[in-house]
C-alpha cells in the first residue's frame, strides 16, 4: 500500500480559501477526483471594555457604589465568520445585554446592571468573542472594584465610671467600609480635641484608640464615635453618656444685686455658692479670711444651703470669703471673693493722745485715720476751757490720701488745749474725731510695780525685770536700767526694751 499524498499550505490567508481537488489515477482503474472545501477563519483583531463614557477600562470595573448602576460596553472589530460576543460575571452568563451596532466589520454590545451588591467587590466581568471552536475564546477582563458602606461601628466596653483627672482609655471598632472608615470622637456635637488618639485600619475595618483625662464638665455629656466613607460621606455611630465621679467645683460670688463697689458700712450683703460634684456633696462650709463663719443670728449671720447672708455689715467684715464643700471623692474650695465695705473715716491712733509741749516749742500733730475710699479731706479745730476756734487751712498739709500733719506752738497757757482731727471721704463725715491733748511738758514719772525673776533663754539663765511706766509727762520717754555692785559700781547700763505700759530688761546671770 502507498503512502497517502498531502498537501501542506503554510501561513493561510483568506484568499486561500476554497474547494481544493484530488485527483488519482490508477493503472487498471478509472481516475478518481475528491473535492475538499477549505474554509479560512479570522480570528477577531480587537477587542474593546469601556464605560458609557467612552474610557477604556484598563482592568478596572468601578469603584462602583453598593447598589448603585453601571453600564459596559464591548467593541470588537474584525473575524470571519463574524464572531459572537458573551458577556460573563463571575463567570456566569449575562443574557440581558444589547447590540447597539453590527455593520458586519464592527459589533458594539451593551450591558447595564443595577444594584451592585457587596458581593461583587473584586469579581470579573469578561467580555468574549468566538467564532470558531478551534481557538479559545478572544476576550477582555476587568476587576469590580467597590466603595462600600461602613457595616458596623461599636465603641468596646463603655465604661460604666470613669474619675476626673484619671487616665481612660476607650476603643471604638468599625467594619465594612471600603476605604477604610475614618474615625471621629465627638464630646456632644463637637470634636473632642482634648485627648490622643492613634488608629490603624485594614482593608475595611478601622480601630481607634482615645485616651483622655476626664473633667468634672465631662459629666453626664454623650460621647460618640463616628464612622465615615470618606467618599460616600456616609457614616455610622455609637455612643454612650459618661459618668465622672469628682471632688466639689465650686464657683463663689457676691450676690448678683449687689455692686460690689457700692458696699457700705450698714449694708445687708449676701454670697451665692454654686457647687457641682458628683457624688452630692455632704458638707458646706464659709470661710472669712481663712477663718470658719458660723451662723449667728442675733449678729445678723446667716448660712443657708449654698448662701451665706451678712446683715448690717461693718468695716471688720471686709475681706476675703471662700465657700467649701466636701463629697466622698475629697474636698475642695472656692475662688476668694474679696468684700469691700466702705466707711467714714476712723482714728487709726489711739485718742485721746497727750502730747507735753514747751512753750514757743514747735510741733508737728500728725493725725492719721482709716478710711475707704481713702480720699479724704482734714479740718483742724481747736478747744480749751475759754475758746474753740477751726484752725487755719493754712496751718496743715496732707501727708497722704488718710494723713494730715498740723504745725502747732504754744505761745501762751491759753494755747494748751485739745486739738480735734476730723476727716471726711464720700461715705461721710467721721464721728468721732482724733483727740490731741496739748499739756506743759513735765518730768516723767518714776517706773512702778517692778519685778524679777530668773528665766532661761538660749541655754543660759538670765534675770528678767519687769515694771510699769509712769506719765511720761507729755512726751516720749526712755528708759535706762542701771545694775550696782559694791560701793555702787555699774555693773549694767542698758536702755529697756518698751511694750505698752511696760518695759522689760534682760541681765545675764
Amino acid at each position: 500500500m502507498s503512502r497517502p499524498s498531502s498537501l501542506n499550505v503554510e501561513a493561510v490567508q483568506l484568499d486561500d480559501e476554497g474547494i481544493y481537488r484530488c485527483r488519482v489515477d490508477f493503472k487498471n482503474s478509472p481516475t478518481r477526483n475528491f473535492q475538499i472545501r477549505l474554509n479560512v477563519v479570522v480570528p477577531p483583531h480587537q477587542l474593546l471594555l469601556y464605560d458609557e463614557n467612552g474610557r477604556d477600562l484598563a482592568g478596572v470595573v468601578g469603584p462602583l457604589e453598593e447598589g448603585g448602576n453601571f453600564t459596559l460596553l464591548c467593541e470588537l472589530r474584525g473575524g470571519r465568520p463574524q464572531p459572537t460576543l458573551t458577556w460573563l460575571i463571575n463567570n456566569r452568563t449575562i443574557e440581558d445585554h444589547t447590540i447597539l451596532k453590527n455593520d458586519g466589520k464592527v459589533i458594539v454590545s451593551k450591558i447595564s446592571i443595577g444594584g451592585a451588591e457587596r458581593s461583587w467587590l473584586n469579581t470579573t466581568v469578561r467580555c468574549q468573542a468566538t467564532n470558531t471552536a478551534l481557538l479559545s475564546p478572544h476576550e477582555r477582563t476587568a476587576r469590580v472594584e467597590m466603595n462600600l458602606r461602613p457595616t458596623s461601628v461599636y465603641i468596646v466596653e463603655k465604661p460604666l465610671q470613669v474619675s476626673a483627672d484619671t487616665e481612660v482609655t476607650l476603643v471604638c471598632i468599625s467594619h465594612g467600609s471600603r476605604p477604610p472608615a475614618q474615625i471621629t470622637w465627638f464630646r456632644e456635637n463637637r470634636k473632642y480635641t482634648r485627648g490622643k488618639t492613634t488608629e490603624f485600619s485594614n482593608e475595611t475595618s478601622t480601630i481607634s484608640r482615645l485616651t483622655m483625662l476626664p473633667q468634672p464638665e465631662d459629666d453626664a455629656t454623650v460621647i460618640r464615635c463616628r464612622a465615615d466613607n470618606p467618599i460616600l460621606r456616609v457614616a455610622l455611630e455609637d455612643s454612650f453618656r459618661m459618668t465622672v465621679v469628682y471632688r466639689p467645683v465650686l464657683t463663689m460670688s457676691l450676690g448678683s444685686t449687689l455692686n460690689p463697689n457700692d458696699i457700705k458700712e450698714g449694708d445687708d450683703v449676701y454670697f451665692e455658692c454654686n457647687i457641682r460634684a458628683n457624688p452630692k456633696e455632704h458638707r458646706i462650709s464659709w470661710y472669712h479670711n481663712d477663718q470658719q463663719v458660723t451662723q449667728n443670728m442675733s449678729s445678723g449671720v446667716f448660712i443657708s444651703t449654698k448662701s451665706l447672708v451678712l446683715q448690717r455689715v461693718m468695716r471688720r467684715d471686709a475681706g476675703l470669703y471662700t465657700c467649701r464643700a466636701a463629697n466622698q471623692i475629697g474636698e475642695a474650695s472656692s475662688q476668694a471673693v474679696y468684700l469691700r465695705v466702705q466707711y467714714a473715716p476712723v482714728c487709726e491712733q489711739p485718742s485721746p493722745l497727750l502730747i507735753g509741749a514747751r512753750f514757743d516749742e514747735s510741733l508737728r500733730v500728725r493725725c492719721t485715720v482709716s478710711a475707704d475710699p481713702a480720699d479724704v479731706s482734714f479740718y483742724w479745730q481747736f478747744n480749751n476751757s475759754g475758746e474753740s476756734f477751726q484752725v487755719s487751712p493754712a496751718r496743715y498739709v496732707s501727708t497722704g490720701g488718710t494723713a494730715s500733719e498740723l504745725r502747732y506752738r504754744a505761745a501762751s497757757e491759753r494755747d494748751y488745749g485739745a486739738l480735734l482731727c476730723r476727716a471726711t471721704n464720700a461715705v461721710g463725715r467721721q464721728k468721732k474725731p482724733c483727740v490731741f491733748q496739748i499739756v506743759p511738758a513735765a518730768r516723767p514719772s518714776p517706773p512702778k510695780n517692778c519685778t524679777a525673776k530668773r528665766i532661761m533663754k538660749n541655754g543660759e539663765v538670765y534675770l528678767a525685770i519687769q515694771c510699769t511706766a509712769g506719765y511720761d509727762g507729755g512726751l516720749s520717754q526712755h528708759f535706762t536700767l542701771e545694775a550696782l555692785g559694791d560701793a555702787g559700781r555699774v555693773l549694767v547700763n542698758a536702755t529697756a526694751e518698751r511694750n505698752g505700759k511696760y518695759f522689760l530688761q534682760l541681765l545675764q546671770c
